[in-house]
């Protein structure tokens, strides 16, 4: 405790505070969750760091929900022969990602070779015994696979992936076309995988693009046996275990001073620094699987001028994500505001003897002046003496209360202070206790100020972080 310029308040501390967590997610089946974990809740005005991190979490239904229906349409093309076996094997693996309400189908470009089904030992044998024969025609492809998801349910996940080497005809690539459009209008996407295009010379093979992009799907071109094991096992990820894609996280710190870009582990993928000198940051991510679980630090230096009370940290805070149907949502977070603190959480302080100068002494009242910050608290103690030396039992007394039983010539005060939640300390101006011979002054009134803080602008369609600052009980 601390009583300089006649003021009583807890001493000056760098305690530790306890980690503040909040966390946050939407009400859907699939998407990201954020925790956000600040290592203090109030600053000193000395320049003290701060720690602030989010983690990033997909989650989703893997077991339950209403599955995937997946077609593989396998070019029967010489050309693509030498990718036979890394073509088995990946397919193989991808089987392993299929949960109990997903289903898998097989066909060539020409026909089917395995219906939707379930059954992982049935897809297996049939993936064994596959060999290639017939030509190159994946528009054909694309409608064998169209027929067999006629019996799916509009509530269930449908994709075809495409392996092709790209070879066509005019007639081709005008069913391919017309097909992925069917495909876009019933939800199906269609991941197009260019095998080995450089095996002829093929002129043009920007159709297998197109589907993919038609709907929605995505296309990879691989030269190579790695290439495919790479990018289909990739694909069967964001099928199987797709938590969201294209998403975005952002924040803007309000003092673009305080962020150190180079410390940071994770740098961000834009920056921008705004007029009001405040930066925005932002982090990306083409897509996020379940259980993907992503870390953005930041390590910031406030740098709070003195008796600032409280300060505006970061605001905007939000995460941007689209799920597997390209419905996009927007997950807010609160605005990170920290008060001032230079003290310990609280402390006591008891005075010296005080020696009326009357044997009997009758104490009849006490106030104090002070101010109160928050939730914060100031405990007052009194006892009596008749010989300075034996006191009675300690008696919690309220401000401006009038005492009863307080009688001896000797009296001392304990005085206890708790900051509050945020860490903001009360002030103690003066306290006096009066005798049955003293002229009392007005019993103090000790009230609240308070003042509705927040921006001074806000985005249309975003929450308003507002807080109360309060002065006095």
């Amino acid at each position: 405790m601390s009583g300089a310029n006649d003021e009583l308040k807890p001493l000056n501390e760098n305690k530790t505070q306890e980690p503040v967590v909040k966390e946050y997610s939407l009400d859907a089946e699939s998407g990201i969750a954020v925790k956000s974990t600040m290592d203090k809740s109030s600053l000193t005005s000395s320049g003290d760091s701060f720690n602030l991190g989010y983690t990033l979490t997909g989650y989703g239904k893997t077991v339950t929900g209403n599955g995937s229906d997946v077609i593989i349409v396998i070019d029967n093309s010489g050309s693509v022969r030498s990718m036979t076996p890394t073509i088995k094997e990946t397919v193989l693996s991808i089987l392993e990602y299929m949960g109990p309400n997903d289903r898998f189908g097989i066909t060539s470009l020409d026909y089917v070779n395995t219906a939707l089904t379930g059954d992982k030992a049935t897809l297996t044998a049939a993936i064994n015994k596959y060999s290639l024969s017939g030509g190159s025609n994946y528009g054909n492809g694309i409608k064998v696979a169209m027929s067999m998801l006629e019996e799916s349910d509009e509530n269930r996940n449908k994709y075809i992936i495409l392996l092709a080497d790209g070879e066509n005809s005019g007639y081709d690539d005008a069913v391919a076309l017309e097909q992925a459009q069917l495909a876009a209008e019933k939800g199906v996407k269609i991941y197009s995988f260019e095998i080995n295009p450089f095996s002829s010379n093929f002129s043009d093979t920007s159709t297998m693009q197109q589907v993919a992009i038609d709907t929605k799907g995505a296309y990879k071109l691989c030269p190579n046996a790695e290439a495919i094991s790479t990018f289909m096992l990739k694909m069967a990820g964001e099928i199987y275990n797709l938590a969201a894609r294209n998403v975005t996280f952002t924040t803007t710190i309000m003092d673009s001073r305080w962020l150190d870009v180079d410390s940071m582990s994770k740098a961000p993928d834009k920056i921008e620094n705004n007029s009001d000198g405040s930066v925005t940051v932002t982090w990306s991510y083409n897509s996020f699987e379940i259980d993907q679980m992503e870390e953005i630090p930041l390590s910031l230096k406030p740098n709070l001028p003195a008796n600032s009370g409280y300060t505006l940290i970061t605001k905007d805070t939000q995460l941007i994500s689209y799920n597997d149907s390209g419905k996009g949502s927007v997950l807010y977070l609160d605005d990170i505001i920290l008060g001032e603190n230079n003290y310990s959480e609280g402390g006591t302080w008891t005075s010296s003897v005080y020696d009326s100068g009357r044997d009997g002494c009758v104490w009849t009242l006490v106030k104090w002046n002070a101010l109160y910050r928050g939730n914060s608290e100031i405990n007052v103690y009194l006892s009596t003496s008749s010989d300075g030396e034996n006191f009675g039992a300690r008696t919690l007394v309220s401000n401006g209360e009038e005492l009863t039983n307080f009688t001896g010539r000797y009296i001392k005060t304990e005085i206890e202070m708790n900051c509050s939640e945020d860490g903001s300390a009360p002030v103690l101006y003066d306290l006096t206790i009066y005798t049955d011979e003293t002229v009392q002054s007005e019993v103090p009134v000790v009230g609240n100020d308070l003042s509705v803080c927040g921006a001074e602008t806000v985005t249309v369609g975003c929450p308003l972080a507002l807080w109360l600052d309060i002065t006095g009980t």
